[in-house]
């Protein structure tokens, strides 16, 4: 329907002049800066990997929650019946993310983080970015592609609970 146009923005975009003055950057504590490079957090990174699969569970149990999903599949194992798998949008190269690149890299529980190319052409409404966790319906006839049907992509956050004031 509408895919690939800018649907709504904000602003304008900033103008084509120079600016007048560099800005300036200052080291806050030069002593203690790091003058070398270090790994993130001081982790290896299996570290890193298990920290971002708890959070995709975390995030997978929640979408579960909200939508009243029964469980999730593997996006290596062929159905002939719709499947719903949960994921992580990853690209199939380094340019920019677009319909033909998208590719789902499961979760460790149910696909041991195994990728799988989507495809989303029967999907009216989406927008992703690499590294979203999301829930995709679809099938998957031949365990090689998943051709997504349905898209569940966020939880809406709680409504703020009133507090009492203290008098």
């Amino acid at each position: 329907k509408n895919r690939g146009e800018v649907m709504a923005s904000f602003g304008s975009a900033p103008g084509g002049g120079r600016a007048r003055s560099a800005p300036s950057v200052q080291v806050y504590n030069a002593l203690h800066s790091l003058t070398k490079p270090y790994k993130f957090m001081f982790q290896d990174l299996m570290e890193n990997r298990d920290v971002l699969s708890y959070k995709i569970e975390e995030l997978g149990e929640a979408l579960k929650a909200h939508y009243k999903i029964d469980e999730f599949s593997s996006v290596m194992v062929p159905a002939q019946e719709p499947v719903t798998v949960l994921g992580q949008i990853a690209c199939d190269s380094n340019g920019k993310l677009n319909p033909q690149s998208i590719i789902l890299e499961g979760d460790r529980e149910h696909s041991s983080g195994a990728f799988i190319p989507v495809d989303i052409s029967e999907l009216m409404d989406y927008s992703l970015f690499p590294g979203q966790v999301v829930v995709m319906e679809g099938m998957n006839s031949t365990g090689k592609k998943l051709i997504a049907s349905k898209l569940y992509e966020g939880v809406p956050l709680p409504f703020q609970k009133p507090t009492e004031a203290a008098t």
